[in-house]
């Protein structure tokens, strides 16, 4: 079958290797990427709580002065701001100054990262926010930083005026060492991703190959090539469709042969009554009233021959479909007593006998039952010696029932006896035996139907036994069995 490239390549794109991959590695990098994320801000807060953490204790070094517990109080506020900026030691990334009473801006003897004091913007603000009652924060730009920064008024009892303390802290820089984790973690994670779709194409390739190899087989099978099967590696869910479509495969090349063999045995067998008639067509005399009597009577038992046949036939075209029996609860001993009637009248040259061992209820379909225990009554009629005794009993065993025909016939070899139920087999009977070749197989149908099965035996110390076995409660529907028609 010849493709397009665009069709192989939608084909590619969609596959269900290709899928199964793209919805792993999706999940993969949403699973990393929220563990990241999640990880990421667990540390960035952390941090930010270092630096709050961080500006905290330098305002308490300031209280503590203010309070004379770092020494003797100051006296004025600029005292107070003098004393804070020589003994606070900013933490790293963090800058510090501070506004006095007279508005003049002071800032410790040390080198800051950077400084606050010189960004006007920043002085404005910090004009604009600061209150003589309460800590300001906020978030800045200072020289192209992102600063976090708190606004502290402070004093001491013996000056009535107030200054301010300023501090702030570069969070961009105190983050840095976080951002160089995160691209850290990302390259890890792309070359997580990367390895496992690596790995995961070859896995998903060899896990899917069965499919592969399925339908392959699926594209090249046909009635006559059903020879492939999937291989079956593993003990898994592929592995299990694998068995499934194997099973699948012989059942349909099973029917397939049983088909083409019907057809070759019907044509011969609707051949042989065509071409008998038609050679005595041709060799009858019209004038001789006697030779086109017997002529017009062989024509009509070849015919009845063929209608028999094709009624036959359709019986076991339809024993593949639902419906083809129709069980209900039936008396077995009634049952019995009716068929074993009906079969008497088969043959006055035989003597019958019944044994019907086999009593209550039953699913079963009546009709279509005594149809089998008829055609294996007719069997034993049409192939025991005259005078001897044919038996039809029933039985119990276990949760089957029984249902044969005994006779004293010369029986059906052991090699033979399977095949006794195939279509159109005479089996020890010779060619030449009457009738269409479909009764015993017809009895095989109508057992399966029920869930069942029929069989040959040999009976002591001489004689024949057909029997069907089939469940007292009915077949279980969920386990039809295949029938090739």
């Amino acid at each position: 079958m010849r493709r397009t490239g665009g069709r192989r390549e939608s084909r590619l794109r969609l596959s269900v290797r290709v899928r199964i991959l793209v919805s792993v590695l999706l999940v993969a990098a949403i699973g990393i990427a929220a563990a990241g994320l999640v990880a990421g801000l667990v540390q960035r807060a952390a941090v930010l709580r270092a630096i709050d953490s961080e500006q905290s204790a330098d305002i308490a070094v300031v209280a503590d002065i203010a309070a004379g517990r770092r020494g003797a109080a100051p006296s004025t506020v600029r005292e107070l701001l003098t004393q804070g900026l020589q003994q606070v030691q900013p933490a790293p990334g963090s800058s510090v100054f501070a506004v006095d009473d007279a508005g003049a801006v002071l800032i410790p003897g040390v080198d800051l990262p950077f400084r606050l004091d010189t960004d006007a913007a920043f002085l404005a603000r910090v004009g604009d926010e600061a209150s003589t009652d309460r800590v300001v924060r906020g978030v800045a730009t200072v020289d192209g930083r992102n600063v976090l920064y708190r606004i502290v008024p402070v004093g001491v009892a013996a000056d009535p005026s107030g200054g301010l303390w300023v501090i702030g802290t570069d969070v961009g820089a105190r983050l840095e060492d976080l951002a160089a984790a995160a691209r850290s973690f990302a390259a890890v994670a792309a070359i997580a991703l990367t390895a496992l779709g690596i790995v995961g194409w070859f896995v998903a390739g060899r896990l899917l190959r069965p499919l592969r190899v399925l339908r392959e087989i699926a594209e090249t099978a046909s009635e006559n090539d059903l020879d492939d099967r999937v291989p079956v590696r593993g003990r898994d869910d592929v592995s299990e469709l694998a068995a499934t479509v194997n099973r699948m495969l012989d059942r349909l090349s099973s029917a397939f042969s049983a088909q083409r063999q019907l057809a070759d045995d019907v044509s011969h067998e609707l051949r042989t009554p065509v071409t008998i008639v038609r050679g005595h067509l041709e060799v009858m005399d019209p004038t001789d009233h006697a030779d086109v009597r017997s002529t017009r009577d062989l024509a009509i038992d070849e015919l009845d021959r063929m209608s028999l046949l094709i009624g036959d036939l359709t019986t076991l075209a339809r024993s593949d479909a639902p419906g083809f029996v129709d069980a209900a609860s039936t008396d077995l001993h009634a049952f019995g007593v009716e068929v074993v009637a009906r079969a008497s009248a088969l043959s006055a040259e035989h003597r019958w006998a019944s044994s019907l061992g086999a009593t209550g209820q039953a699913q079963i379909d009546a009709r279509r039952l005594a149809q089998a225990w008829l055609e294996l009554a007719r069997n034993a009629a049409k192939y025991a010696p005259p005078g001897t005794l044919i038996t039809l009993a029933t039985a119990d065993s276990g949760d089957d029932i029984l249902v044969r025909v005994d006779d004293e016939g010369p029986g059906v070899p052991r090699e033979l006896r399977t095949r006794a139920f195939e279509r159109f087999d005479r089996a020890g009977r010779g060619a030449d035996s009457a009738g269409s070749g479909l009764g015993l197989a017809i009895v095989t149908a109508i057992a399966q139907a029920h869930g069942g099965s029929a069989s040959l035996s040999d009976v002591e110390p001489r004689g024949n036994r057909a029997e069907i076995r089939i469940p007292r409660r009915g077949r279980d529907e969920g386990h039809r069995p295949w029938h090739a028609s």
